[in-house]
């Protein structure tokens, strides 16, 4: 397990080949901004997705009630059971994914890295030694964090909500004074 963290961390650097070179380093972020559209982009499918099936389960549902009235019909009450079920089921999933909340987390990072990735090219201008290569320390540095938000979203803390929670600190005795 250890070992797949590190090696997530390492991958999680800009490439070695990006030593004082700054469009490098842009085209790492670049390319770590397509793939967090692109888990927008599945959760916002998988997300609409559900809400349409669920929708669909339960106009089925409300219509095999209806269709039942008073008699006991031996087709519209397993169908009717079945797709009230399914309504329960996919939205208790959803819920549990929290996925408008992960949405909003990946783009919370999105907007991270573009911004940070902006102001580093700004910083690098015109810098040249050990000016540029602080920069780029510093830039690398706020990457990697990033890129660890990234690796809490995917995971299952970022994913169910499932945060230790933290005490608030004990009340303080009054002085007195």
């Amino acid at each position: 397990m250890e070992d797949e963290v590190a090696e997530d961390l390492s991958r999680a650097r800009p490439p070695e080949d990006c030593v004082l070179e700054i469009k490098c380093y842009v085209q790492h972020a670049i390319a770590q901004l397509n793939e967090i559209r692109s888990d927008i982009d599945w959760w916002n499918s998988i997300w609409l997705y559900s809400v349409i099936f669920v929708g669909i389960c339960g106009i089925v549902a409300t219509v095999m009630i209806a269709l039942q009235g008073d008699d006991n019909k031996y087709w519209t009450r397993p169908v009717g059971i079945v797709a009230t079920s399914l309504v329960t089921g996919v939205t208790a999933l959803t819920t549990t994914l929290h996925i408008p909340e992960t949405i909003d987390k990946y783009i919370e990072v999105y907007s991270s890295i573009g911004t940070r990735t902006n102001l580093f090219k700004q910083e690098a201008r015109g810098k040249t030694g050990d000016e540029l290569n602080n920069v780029m320390t510093d830039y690398a540095n706020d990457y990697n964090k990033y890129r660890i938000e990234l690796l809490k979203i995917k995971g299952s803390v970022g994913r169910f909500g499932t945060q230790t929670p933290t005490l608030p600190p004990p009340p303080s005795l009054p002085t007195g004074k």
